[in-house]
């Protein structure tokens, strides 16, 4: 598998995206608790500990990508 992905050029997983992004901070500046729960969703179901004026930030990051070589060592 690892090969594969080498031999097609894939060098980041998850990478970042410009609209997804801008979309993502959009819609949790309007709606906190929605992205609260999709936070939960994929993290740590206890959102408390969570500033919760800045989760619109966060989520307009997110998914942020990963280098495939970090994929590989850890796996």
């Amino acid at each position: 598998m690892i090969n594969a992905i080498k031999k097609i050029g894939i060098h980041e997983m998850f990478p970042e995206n410009y609209l997804q992004n801008l979309a993502f901070g959009a819609v949790c500046k309007l709606s906190p608790k929605l992205c609260e729960l999709a936070i939960s969703l994929v993290a740590d179901s206890d959102t408390s500990p969570l500033n919760h004026e800045r989760v619109g930030v966060f989520m307009g990051h997110y998914p942020s990508g990963s280098s495939f070589r970090g994929f590989e060592h850890f796996g």
